[in-house]
């Protein structure tokens, strides 16, 4: 079993960083040795639907990283206790009904962008069909298209530089 579904995103949204896809993301971060503690580097936790839930759980429970950035798309996380030295970007889509499930407005502090959506390729209209919008296809587009996203000196500074991508396997015992 993975560790990304169902009952990850029910304990997601109730236990925060207690699940096992966030045990799966810290052993990745702690196997891409990222270092911890005093003068660590500025860490920047970023997902979609789960992901951006995993996402925002460790934001606000991991005192280890020095996470500085957090950007989720898709994702109900405004009532997760994140603290206010930590930048927070939450990409939602307003026909989406996944990012409102905690039933919280985002706290004013974090940069909130709501927009209805942009078609990809070939597609006329992306609110046309309900189960479309939450689509991580559309929130790419969604975050590309907007300058609140792609000029905020809190995410572009992670963005230069040298990438390594390295693609880490978990699975649910």
């Amino acid at each position: 079993m993975v560790p990304h579904d169902v009952t990850s995103d029910v304990y997601a949204m109730r236990y925060r960083h207690q699940t096992a896809l966030a045990n799966a993301v810290l052993d990745a971060m702690v196997q891409a040795k990222i270092p911890t503690g005093d003068g660590a580097p500025p860490v920047m936790v970023t997902g979609f639907s789960l992901g951006g839930i995993t996402a925002g759980a460790i934001a606000a429970t991991s005192s280890d990283y020095n996470i500085q950035q957090a950007v989720t798309a898709g994702s109900p996380i405004g009532t997760m206790p994140i603290s206010p030295t930590i930048h927070v970007v939450a990409v939602e889509g307003s026909q989406d009904l996944v990012p409102t499930l905690d039933w919280a407005t985002n706290p004013k502090t974090w940069t909130t962008v709501h927009h209805t959506g942009y078609p990809l390729v070939g597609e006329s209209n992306p609110t046309m069909n309900p189960a479309n919008v939450h689509n991580p296809n559309h929130y790419a587009v969604m975050a590309i298209n907007n300058p609140t996203v792609n000029n905020d000196p809190n995410i572009t500074r992670f963005l230069g530089g040298t990438l390594t991508v390295t693609d880490y396997a978990a699975v649910r015992k």
